[in-house]
């Protein structure tokens, strides 16, 4: 009622008296012609339903009570003097019509402000938190592969990582009738962990140099191919990328036109996947950090690194130990960090660590 009051002026309010009577107002508007020789009235209801703007704002909180701070109570406005007779004077009906819409537009223009800035205090959806930064360790290890318990042990010539060598001689035609097949399944030493999938096959002439010469044949270890009947020396690839390779031969394998030659080889190629994370002063940043992976003691102002990659990335690393350097610089803030001596291990597992970095 006082905020009512003190939007108006005394001369505009002067001969009306300001009754409350609900909370929701409705000006009620008279026509002149009644109002000549009666009180006008502003009479106020309360609706039975929630008008539109009402029902469109849902209030509540910090809005609510700021709108409630600007609520104005309903009022009943009652004319105390009579109507004037005179004909050339102002005409009382008149003036209390415009009044009563002066009132009428004030008031709505205090409650659309209410009501805009209640939706404007509503409050913003909350998007879900950022992922946290899985915890240091080793995860996802293989299962051991399982072996075939129906070979033996051969005195082939082994060199380089081939450690073992089991095998036997099956009846099995080529498509080509002429030749005979290989089938290798390779193992790696620690599980075992079975790597044919990523291990290439080469068929050389016994002798053969591989610095000056070529293979007479290569493929994939997990393939079956037919070699042409003769001794040949096979050379095994173990290739998961620039920094986990292995190689390792086994010689004087005899192939005989019509028959498989099956043997299963165990393999030095002990690695890890590995996923490298940052912080800086507590929170993620590895969304742009770079990688450069070093052996372990290499003086970083004169070698080159071994690899390079993006920090989400998972990058296989042969076993051993290494020396990273970290790098960060996005949106004019730069950053770098260390990791001195990082042991990879030989379980094929997915290593994750973190790096604290610092700006310089």
């Amino acid at each position: 009622m006082r905020q009512l009051a003190a939007a108006f002026s005394p001369s505009q309010l002067a001969g009306w008296e300001l009754k409350p009577r609900c909370k929701v107002l409705r000006i009620v508007e008279t026509p002149a012609s009644k109002l000549a020789g009666q009180k006008a009235a502003a009479c106020c209801r309360t609706p039975k339903r929630a008008t539109p703007a009402q029902a469109a704002v849902p209030l509540g909180g910090r809005a609510n009570k700021f709108f409630r701070s600007l609520y104005i109570p309903s009022i009943s406005l009652k004319r105390e003097s009579p109507v004037s007779a005179n004909p050339g004077s102002t005409n009382p009906a008149t003036t209390e019509l415009r009044n009563m819409r002066h009132l009428r537009s004030r008031i709505l223009i205090v409650l659309l402000v209410a009501v805009a800035l209640a939706t404007g205090c509503s409050k913003k959806p909350v998007g879900p938190p950022p992922p946290e930064i899985p915890p240091d360790g080793v995860s996802g290890i293989p299962a051991p592969a399982e072996r075939a318990t129906d070979l033996s042990a051969v005195d082939n010539p082994i060199s380089g990582a081939v450690k073992e060598v089991k095998a036997k001689v099956l009846d099995k035609e080529a498509d080509d009738k002429t030749k005979g097949l290989i089938r290798l399944k390779v193992f790696d030493l620690d599980g075992p962990v079975d790597v044919s999938d990523n291990t290439h096959l080469e068929v050389w002439k016994p002798g053969s140099d591989p610095e000056e010469q070529k293979p007479d044949m290569a493929d994939w270890a997990s393939h079956e191919p037919a070699v042409p009947p003769g001794t040949w020396d096979i050379r095994l690839i173990y290739d998961e990328g620039g920094v986990c390779k292995a190689q390792g031969w086994v010689k004087n394998v005899v192939v005989v036109a019509g028959k498989l030659w099956k043997a299963e080889v165990i393999f030095a190629a002990p690695m890890q996947w590995v996923r490298i994370f940052g912080t800086l002063g507590g929170k993620d940043v590895a969304d742009n950090m770079h990688v450069d992976v070093f052996k372990s003691g290499t003086d970083q102002q004169e070698f080159q690194p071994l690899a390079g990659f993006w920090s989400t990335q998972k990058v296989p690393l042969l076993a051993g130990n290494y020396d990273l350097r970290v790098t960060y610089d996005k949106d004019q803030v730069k950053a770098k960090g260390a990791l001195v001596g990082f042991a990879v291990g030989g379980n094929h597992g997915i290593q994750k660590k973190t790096v604290a970095m610092t700006s310089p």
